[in-house]
């Protein structure tokens, strides 16, 4: 069995953040001492795979197995602990919500990446995978290449791929390749089994058009709350203006049923 290493800062109620694709405990840094900083007991990690994180099962045990390190994490915290899982860290904290009702707990998925949640999103994962495979079978092993591509195909071309962001996330591109694409993306919640008194989807103002249709989609299966974010301009400010999160009411109980919707 793997043994999960996790960072901590700060003093006061608990908070797990679970970090998104080709992303790492060290580029999510700056947004957990930005919580700790405000009074908060913040916890962070290498998700399986990633980093310093041992590859025991994985990926083949896929989201449980992640919602199920995660778990560890929050037994060992001890007491009420809030989880915030960004992008395909927001499946995992959903998967945790779903399916360790004993835990005493609160997740928030900030614009969670549940592909399946839209109508024909299983054939659009499919799409999306295809070509990645493909290039795989041709180019063994070249996760960097594979990775520029699924980028390529996610944003519509618009991918910058030259960016000082995009190269810290090649790090990481086995595990965005391996596991994010084909596994995580692809996981399925089926309707009513997601507790709604125990989860809040989070949203920013820009969030792009295929965001907001997994959290309409997910709001119609589930009937969870969304909550806005004032000042959050796009889906990675929780790398590019940690202030911005950490500044928000998380205590609040301000929230819509309401289909997110595109802005």
């Amino acid at each position: 069995m793997a043994t999960l290493t996790y960072r901590t800062a700060g003093s006061g109620p608990a908070l797990l953040l679970i970090h998104g694709g080709a992303e790492d405990a060290a580029m999510l840094e700056p947004q957990a001492l930005a919580f700790a900083e405000r009074g908060r007991r913040v916890a962070w990690y290498d998700r399986r795979g990633t980093g310093a994180t041992p590859r025991d099962g994985w990926p083949a045990g896929g989201v449980r197995q992640h919602a199920a390190d995660a778990a560890a994490i929050v037994e060992d915290l001890g007491g009420q602990v809030q989880v915030l899982g960004f992008s395909s860290g927001g499946v995992i904290a959903l998967e945790l919500a779903a399916s360790w009702p004993a835990l005493d707990i609160e997740v928030i998925a900030w614009e969670p990446a549940v592909i399946t949640a839209l109508d024909g999103g299983a054939e659009l994962h499919a799409q999306i995978v295809a070509p990645i495979n493909e290039y795989l079978a041709g180019h063994p092993g070249d996760w960097r290449g594979a990775f520029a591509l699924q980028l390529a195909i996610i944003s519509d071309g618009q991918a910058d791929l030259d960016s000082p962001e995009v190269a810290a996330q090649m790090v990481n591109a086995e595990a965005a390749v391996r596991d994010d694409g084909p596994v995580i993306t692809r996981h399925e919640f089926a309707p009513g089994t997601l507790p709604a008194d125990r989860i809040r989807l989070a949203r920013s103002a820009g969030t792009s058009p295929l965001h907001a249709a997994v959290i309409d989609g997910l709001v119609a299966a589930h009937g969870l709350r969304v909550e806005m974010v004032e000042g959050a301009a796009d889906h990675e400010v929780y790398l590019s203006g940690p202030e911005v999160l950490a500044g928000h009411d998380w205590s609040s109980s301000v929230a819509v049923c309401a289909p997110a919707g595109p802005r």
